[in-house]
């Protein structure tokens, strides 16, 4: 007898909001030595002692670019991350069959005291920038990809967590295709929306804590968080966006992308 690894109220929770942290975990056997590995970069490159972050302060990401952290996707302990439990849970919420696609196992890295937009001012906000879907919505409604966001380390509130809009991926799926751009022009005209992507809207962080009604569906901000070998299963239509980190500790999040089968 097969044991259900996902509940119906979780699928429909997925269904609805398109985001959900898993019950399962992944073990501390595979993230360690991940995690392991990701500082021995840290170190080689002189950003991290024993003791914690000396690198660069006061920075933006652009700044942070490693050709070594890039590296760690293709290692032996980084696939192990993607364990046969949790892709059958990811099967289970598809309600079909799934397959993993590039980029494999990337390492999502965000350094302490940086920003994503502009300057580092140490105030943690929602960006009203570098909002985008991974899939476009489409005429068809239908699953057709899923986005793993595992945590190496922990990853606390205003710490570089990705920004997720749950429940966006059910609006304008009445279009055959809407590219990047034209998928933010149309949301700009929407309420909510036209809030988060507005610069000088100053109240941007009360869309994490109240839901809001667009088209029927009820979104809001989520910042994903979460302890080491936490998981969530994110919609890959769902809007997001990075995050600044002002917290004294590197974010390591790893993401995965699976492909649903629908022949």
């Amino acid at each position: 007898m097969n044991v259900m690894l996902i509940s119906r109220e979780q699928k429909k929770e997925f269904q609805d909001s398109g985001l959900i942290k898993l019950k399962q975990r992944l073990p501390g056997s595979v993230i360690e030595p991940a995690r392991q590995l990701v500082y021995e970069k840290l170190i080689a490159a002189g950003w991290c002692n024993e003791t914690g972050w000396i690198g660069p302060k006061l920075g933006n990401q652009g700044q942070f670019k490693l050709k070594s952290l890039k590296q760690c996707s293709h290692s032996r302990v980084f696939r192990a991350l993607i364990t046969d439990e949790i892709k059958s849970c990811l099967s289970e919420l598809a309600g079909r069959q799934i397959n993993m696609t590039p980029p494999h196992s990337q390492l999502l890295f965000t350094a302490p005291f940086t920003s994503v937009m502009g300057a580092y001012t140490g105030c943690w906000d929602v960006p009203y920038a570098i909002w985008h879907t991974d899939l476009p919505p489409g005429l068809s409604t239908g699953l057709r990809g899923i986005q793993l966001f595992s945590f190496l380390d922990e990853v606390r509130p205003r710490s570089g967590g990705t920004l997720v809009v749950s429940g966006s991926h059910r609006l304008l799926s009445e279009f055959r295709h809407l590219s990047g751009k034209q998928l933010k022009r149309k949301l700009r005209l929407k309420p909510f929306f036209s809030d988060l992507m507005n610069r000088h809207y100053l109240l941007r962080e009360q869309l994490m804590h109240e839901a809001a009604e667009v088209d029927g569906v009820l979104v809001k901000v989520h910042e994903l968080t979460g302890k080491p070998g936490e998981v969530f299963a994110a919609d890959m239509r769902l809007f997001h966006s990075l995050g600044d980190n002002c917290s004294e500790h590197p974010r390591l999040m790893v993401s995965q992308r699976f492909s649903v089968d629908n022949s």
